[in-house]
């Protein structure tokens, strides 16, 4: 089997635009259940956010709001022994630092804030994924 000429790797634009249509499907059909949820909240029934693993997409909340409160070194804040903080999951640090300017809230940004942020990075990174060659 011969190598592929330059040529015929090239993508054209009606193959990047099928991707991208197929791309947007896809993500709208995986957000439907969050959206179905964050419709039928109510008052005394509030939906957080999760369908599946809520420790750790709290955990990852938490996180997003440390950020946007705090520097860039995150310091465990249950324990006893004095640390310095570590340059760690800088993405959810980052992605709380730019909800709270993208919101307007400063560094005192809601959880319904850090919930749209968080499931905006998720289609921002899902749409990036189906679109790597």
């Amino acid at each position: 089997m011969l190598p592929l000429t330059t040529e015929e790797r090239r993508i054209d634009r009606r193959e990047w635009l099928w991707v991208g249509a197929v791309s947007l499907l896809l993500m709208l059909a995986f957000s439907l259940p969050y959206l179905v949820g964050w419709l039928n909240s109510t008052p005394d029934m509030a939906f957080g956010g999760a369908l599946f693993a809520v420790d750790d997409i709290n955990s990852y909340l938490a996180k997003m709001r440390y950020g946007a409160r705090h520097g860039w070194l995150f310091q465990l804040v249950y324990t006893t022994e004095p640390h310095d903080g570590g340059f760690i999951i800088p993405h959810l640090l980052g992605l709380g630092k730019l909800a709270a300017l993208l919101s307007g809230e400063g560094a005192k940004v809601s959880a319904r804030t850090l919930i749209i942020a968080y499931h905006a990075a998720r289609i921002v990174c899902g749409l990036a994924l189906l679109g790597v060659r």
